[in-house]
């Protein structure tokens, strides 16, 4: 198993050390999106779920 964290409490300074010694953690601080190609992404699933809501259906990442 592996995880991947994006946003610390207290961020940049705040971070528990012991996550640095984890080889099965990737960290990014909050930064994971800061791509032009990311958030190009993002605003084409933004799109993508504003048609299928306003055509009666469910946004594919929907939250609540």
């Amino acid at each position: 198993y592996a995880a991947g964290l994006d946003v610390f409490n207290g961020e940049p300074t705040n971070i528990d050390q012991r996550y640095f010694e984890l080889p099965n953690v990737f960290m990014l601080p909050h930064i994971g999106s800061a791509s032009r190609e990311a958030r190009i992404a993002m605003g084409m699933m933004l799109l993508d779920g504003y048609e299928a809501i306003r055509n009666g259906g469910v946004a594919q990442n929907r939250v609540a």
